[in-house]
């Protein structure tokens, strides 16, 4: 065996989860996706499976770590598939991630404290993430108004959350 880095070797496992089409849960350790996901929030990440739609939550290798943020498009780069992401509560869209940069596609999330997986796959979290695209392509022209909190947009999310 050779001496790899860490994020090699986590790497190395995500591949080899990818082809057995498993899944692998990640505790989460920043900001980016509230309010739907909280640092200390744990997410499952199904690998190995079909592309992922726009609007779905997707997790990728950047700079050695793990990044979970929404997929907002897929496009050719010649005969490359790349990806548009960006976290649900950042200004700015994510470089550019590649097909092979990509870990797999978010599956349900788990609020810090609560047993309950909340399933991303229900039609009320696909309406959510239809909003964020939506929400993208407006703040990409023009700013959301906000309402004290947050956009209505982030508020209605909110709401949708469980309550703890």
């Amino acid at each position: 065996m050779t001496d790899r880095e860490p994020h090699d070797l986590t790497g190395a496992l995500f591949d080899a989860l990818s082809e057995l089409g498993r899944s692998s849960e990640v505790t989460v350790h920043g900001w980016s996706m509230r309010p739907l996901i909280d640092y200390g929030d744990t997410v499952r990440i199904r690998h190995g499976g079909p592309e992922p739609r726009a609007g779905a939550l997707v997790a990728f290798r950047r700079d050695g770590r793990i990044v979970v943020h929404r997929m907002l498009r897929r496009l050719r780069a010649g005969s490359e598939t790349v990806y548009l992401c960006r976290g649900d509560a950042t200004v700015r869209r994510d470089p550019i991630v590649r097909r092979s940069a990509l870990l797999g596609v978010i599956e349900a999330v788990r609020k810090r404290g609560s047993p309950a997986w909340i399933d991303l796959g229900r039609p009320r979290w696909q309406l959510v993430g239809a909003a964020m695209l939506l929400k993208d392509m407006l703040q990409s022209r023009t700013p959301l108004p906000r309402m004290g909190g947050g956009s209505l947009i982030d508020r209605v999310v909110a709401f949708l959350l469980p309550r703890q």
